[in-house]
């Protein structure tokens, strides 16, 4: 009976447990660095910057730490970027995983999608969720972006290059 309590009450506690928010920390006006400290000398995007469960334990009597799945999809220099005073919520908006369109607006020479092997490796799986198998005969309903095509397809992206 003992061991049955324990699952309840540790199965309680993570259910009550709330989840990570970057929002919360940047309010308390928390430095990146201060969790994030080997972004400070990262110079590969394969590096993991995830704060050690000490880090977190300074502020925190229990942490409990999850990992985002591993993204190797591009060549990226944390410390190039730092030394070069680039904020770190100029490509992480409110502690989010940064996202290309943020890199192409520094980095305004790349065009896609002939130069992606710049910043992939070649055969990298780029393709985003929202391009099903039925992709090509349902993209044009509901909201479309076309600007959010050019992130991938470049600039000089026109409908009728496909259509």
């Amino acid at each position: 009976m003992r061991t049955f309590y324990v699952l309840v009450t540790l199965a309680a506690a993570a259910a009550a447990q709330t989840p990570f928010s970057h929002r919360t920390h940047l309010a308390l006006k928390l430095e990146c660095g201060t969790c994030h400290a080997a972004a400070l000398t990262s110079t590969r995007l394969e590096d993991n910057l995830l704060p050690a469960r000490e880090v977190c334990l300074k502020c925190h009597k229990t942490a409990v730490i999850a990992s985002p799945a591993a993204t190797n999809l591009a060549r990226f220099n944390h410390q190039l970027h730092l030394k070069m005073q680039i904020a770190c919520d100029t490509c992480h908006r409110e502690g989010a995983r940064a996202q290309m369109a943020g890199c192409i607006v520094c980095h305004n020479k790349i065009e896609p999608p002939d130069s992606c092997e710049f910043c992939h490796p070649k055969g990298a799986a780029l393709k985003p969720e929202s391009h099903t198998p039925d992709f090509l005969d349902t993209h044009t309903t509901g909201s479309f972006d076309k600007a959010a095509c050019a992130v991938c397809h470049g600039r000089r992206f026109t409908c009728m290059g496909c259509h």
